[in-house]
């Protein structure tokens, strides 16, 4: 009978035993987690994507800026760079458009907040700029479904201007003005029958002459009399 009781008084013991460790052991190992040191929280929203021009047409080359906040309590590290990717479409599609940014963030602290920024051609259509934070989870955080966010964009088709006949005859005077101001500026006379900048060279007979090959009596080549054999191969002209 004394077994007995004795036996149920050590039962009971290890029951107890067993209660007080076990909510010890899931607090000890929540604190080695990381999720105990993740007071960090790295967030963005729609309101935080922004473009240079809100409305652009096809073709038109705009600034996305990205505002990245620290919503944490603990600052992120300045050896640590905050990775934001940009998208022409969900970051998840094999066929989405990825964005150059032209800047990093290094260290961000609680409370702060810090501008990305890319350049992107609009293309026709409606498109969604997806921005997405740290999207290989480097930075332990306390929240991570704030780190993404997209804009979406409806790009107007690029229409050429209507010319009027006055913006047209203005484009001719101008033209015409720099024609005439460039007078001077290549001149050349036909030694031989002394036209100026002949428009078909060929007219020059003195330069026909030499580039057929001229021949004085001496029988070197020169500014005499052309040779038998360069009025073989091109008559004079008349």
């Amino acid at each position: 009978m004394m077994d007995r009781v004795k036996g149920e008084g050590k039962q009971e013991t290890g029951d107890k035993r067993v209660c007080f460790l076990l909510p010890l052991l899931i607090l000890v190992s929540y604190l080695l987690s990381p999720l105990s040191f993740a007071l960090t929280d790295i967030a963005i929203g729609p309101e935080d994507i922004s473009l240079s021009n809100p409305s652009p047409r096809e073709g038109e080359v705009v600034q996305i800026t990205v505002t990245v906040h620290n919503v944490g309590n603990e600052p992120v590290s300045q050896a640590e760079d905050i990775e934001v990717w940009l998208y022409e479409g969900p970051p998840e599609d094999e066929d989405s458009l990825r964005i150059q940014t032209l800047n990093t963030i290094t260290g961000l602290g609680a409370g702060r907040s810090k501008v990305i920024r890319a350049r992107w051609r609009a293309r026709y259509g409606v498109k969604r700029i997806y921005a997405k934070l740290d999207p290989e989870n480097l930075i332990p955080e306390t929240d991570e479904t704030n780190n993404q966010a997209f804009l979406e964009i409806d790009v107007k088709p690029f229409h050429f201007q209507p010319v009027s006949k006055g913006q047209i005859d203005e484009a001719i005077r101008k033209g015409v003005r720099w024609i005439k101001s460039q007078q001077g500026e290549f001149f050349r006379r036909c030694p031989l029958d002394g036209s100026e900048n002949p428009i078909v060279m060929p007219i020059c007979k003195y330069d026909r002459i030499t580039l057929l090959g001229c021949r004085s009596k001496g029988g070197r080549a020169g500014r005499g009399t052309p040779s038998p054999e360069a009025l073989a191969l091109r008559p004079w002209p008349s």
